[in-house]
């Protein structure tokens, strides 16, 4: 894995298929735990992961509701 950062204040996380998966797994699971009202809130972890997901063609957009 590599972490860099530009001049924009964005940082850039290169990875490979494995870890990307198990992030994504990480994530999932943070919605999850969310939903039960013990961890981040799901208004915060839903709109991250439709972002993160951005641009990926095989990604179905998790609905974001307000509560």
């Amino acid at each position: 894995m590599s972490y860099q950062t530009n001049d924009k204040g964005e940082v850039v996380l290169t990875m490979n298929q494995q870890d990307y998966e198990i992030l994504l797994m990480a994530l999932g699971s943070a919605v999850s735990i969310s939903q039960k009202d013990r961890g981040v809130p799901s208004s915060i972890m839903i709109p991250f992961l439709n972002r993160l997901m951005q641009g990926n063609p095989q990604y179905r957009p998790y609905a974001e509701h307000t509560q």
